[in-house]
């Protein structure tokens, strides 16, 4: 074998390597953003029913007596991925949890994914919420 053959064969082999790298590093980050969405969902159920949910750390008095009025009637959640844009968000929110109700009113939830130590089980942390009234 010529020495320029061995080197189109390595140079096709690394391009290969390179290739199918990026395609499992992309393909990584869009199952963690799959499993993201879908914890925050659960936790979405969670307050169609109830003020809290377990997977929630930072929810103040003030939200949970919010998610009550918004529960006054049928209660839906709907997961939107990212964060509101400047000013009321800052980027550092990977979803977006809504309460809408059938009165027009919905609260949204700014949430970010991370650990509990103890457990190391994935909670959201609530950034900031902002309520909607209907027609506004």
């Amino acid at each position: 074998m010529s020495t320029s053959t061995i080197v189109r064969i390595l140079a096709a082999a690394a391009l290969l390597i390179l290739v199918a790298s990026a395609w499992f590093a992309a393909r990584a980050k869009r199952e963690r953003q799959d499993l993201m969405l879908s914890l925050s969902m659960s936790v979405g159920a969670d307050l169609v029913h109830a003020t809290n949910s377990h997977a929630l750390t930072g929810v103040s008095a003030a939200l949970q007596s919010d998610i009550k009025l918004i529960q006054a009637s049928p209660t839906r959640a709907i997961i939107q991925p990212g964060d509101d844009g400047p000013p009321l968000g800052d980027g550092r929110a990977q979803a977006r949890l809504v309460l809408t109700n059938e009165a027009g009113q919905a609260l949204t939830l700014r949430l970010r994914p991370e650990s509990d130590p103890s457990t190391g089980l994935r909670k959201f942390r609530v950034l900031g919420y902002r309520k909607t009234e209907p027609g506004g």
